[in-house]
């Protein structure tokens, strides 16, 4: 008669080999997540570019310089009731100085007057000075600029004061007289013709729309977020844009410039809207926003993030402590609670395993990612579930480098591609574009039935530097 223990140990053998045996003979067949059937799409919030234009005092100080020069005034009046006449030359002796108070820009211009006066005796006999009228004056005028709806500068120039520095006088024979009153009346009376002259070359030769057109249409221009498989792009619509100025004392005149656009992040850009080319009229600015604020809206069709999982996994051997199985399939598809993935394995372990994830965004880390994974096997099957929980890590190992998307690189490197779209092929031109690091403010991410859709939200800062205004020709009154 045999031993009772060997009786038992080898009826528990046999139990446990019939076990093993019969691994290939069942099914891991859980019921699998609930799988969304909406196919909605989240509401997008136009992306602002608030870009303050940055025109320092002193590059206009030298544009006026560099456009009134020398005599820029020469004229003949008549006085005392038209029976005499006075020729003025007015000249420039010194630099123009301009000076910016937070509400308005003030013009000093040292002036050099120089003149003939004529007197109407009889008939038409006259005399005039053998010597000229010469004296030193210093006009102050000011300005409040503004942008017109055609993005030119406008201004409503008015003189301040007039400031003589010596008096001047004429002789007339043996007489002397003073025409300070006189020509401090004359000048009163034709203030608003050297106000008006400035207005007009300012309106004609200072304007934004040559720099604001660059950065509308560079910033329309496809931009890569994501170079990897699949790689995506970012496309900018630009469709209104506002203005105002402002003035920072001591050195900056500010033309604050709020864009609107939408945006769309996609793998095709085929996709895109067409740029809008067309800088519009300029719209009273009303935003007290400052920086950008800008939303990327991205969708990943199930449809391609399943062709990448296949192409990774498909075939793929997972063993640990002598338990086998190959992936056939992968298929990942939304739930209400984020994503899932289902792996059809065969091997030691044969049926369905799922994943379950959630949508998650690591900004430090730039990392778009399904985490928080439950492992759901749903068996009553003690062999196959030990089986399976046996590979757990190892599977989950092999699938989650393929569910995250890593973009802090990509995200770093936007301001620069912005950058880069609005000064592409322009060196040495007149803007030169700054822009921040941007940073991840919030986010929302939502599944559907067809596609994994994000909406990341991006804050940062810009300005342009205006380097240089044309010249053009020098300034005369006629």
């Amino acid at each position: 008669m045999r031993a009772p223990n060997l009786v038992l140990f080898s009826t528990l053998l046999t139990v446990v080999a019939s076990g093993i045996l019969s691994w290939h003979c069942k099914r891991l067949d859980p019921t699998p997540p609930p799988m969304v059937i909406v196919d909605s799409t989240l509401e997008v919030p136009p992306s602002h570019y608030n870009i303050s234009v940055r025109l320092d005092v002193r590059r206009f100080e030298d544009w006026l310089n560099q456009k009134i020069t020398g005599t820029f005034f020469e004229r003949e009046f008549k006085v005392r009731e038209d029976r005499d006449s006075l020729v003025l030359k007015i000249t420039k002796t010194g630099r123009i100085g301009v000076s910016l108070s937070t509400d308005r820009m003030t013009f000093d211009f040292p002036l050099h007057l120089e003149g003939y006066y004529f007197r109407k005796l009889l008939g038409d006999l006259k005399i005039s000075n053998k010597q000229p009228i010469e004296a030193g004056i210093r006009l102050r005028l000011s300005t409040i600029p503004s942008l017109a709806g055609n993005w030119h500068v406008k201004s409503n120039t008015q003189a301040i004061d007039i400031v003589w520095l010596n008096d001047p006088f004429v002789k007339l024979g043996p007489v002397q007289i003073n025409l300070k009153k006189a020509l401090t009346r004359l000048f009163e009376e034709r203030k608003g013709e050297l106000a008006d002259l400035l207005d007009e070359k300012i309106y004609e030769r200072v304007t934004l729309e040559k720099a604001i057109t660059r950065v509308w249409r560079g910033i329309q221009k496809p931009i890569p977020i994501y170079k990897k498989d699949p790689p995506y792009w970012l496309k900018f619509h630009c469709e209104k844009v506002f203005g105002r100025t402002r003035l920072q004392p001591p050195h900056d005149i500010l033309f604050d410039v709020h864009i609107e656009a939408g945006s769309l992040a996609a793998a095709d850009t085929n996709v895109f809207r067409p740029a809008n080319l067309q800088l519009p009229r300029l719209e009273p600015y009303d935003h007290e926003g400052r920086g950008l604020n800008l939303y990327v809206h991205a969708s990943f069709p199930f449809e391609r993030i399943n062709a990448v999982l296949n192409r990774e996994l498909r075939g793929k051997k997972i063993e640990k402590q002598g338990v086998k199985v190959v992936i056939r399939r992968v298929t990942a598809y939304g739930t209400p609670e984020g994503v899932a993935v289902n792996l059809q394995v065969r091997g030691d372990v044969r049926g369905n395993l799922y994943l379950g994830g959630k949508l998650a965004f690591n900004p430090e880390e730039g990392l778009i990612r399904i985490d928080s994974f439950d492992y759901d096997l749903r068996t009553e099957d003690l062999l196959v579930s030990y089986a399976a929980q046996l590979l757990r890590d190892d599977i989950l190992q092999a699938v989650q480098p393929y569910l995250a998307i890593e973009v802090k690189q990509e995200l770093q490197q936007l301001p620069r591609f912005i950058t880069q779209a609005v000064e592409a092929g322009r060196p040495g031109e007149a803007i030169d574009l700054r822009i921040d690091t941007l940073v991840a403010r919030d986010w929302v991410f939502l599944p559907t039935r067809s596609d994994l859709q994000f909406l990341l939200h991006f804050g940062g800062k810009a300005d342009i530097e205006l380097e240089k205004i044309k010249t053009g020709k020098r300034v005369k009154i006629q």
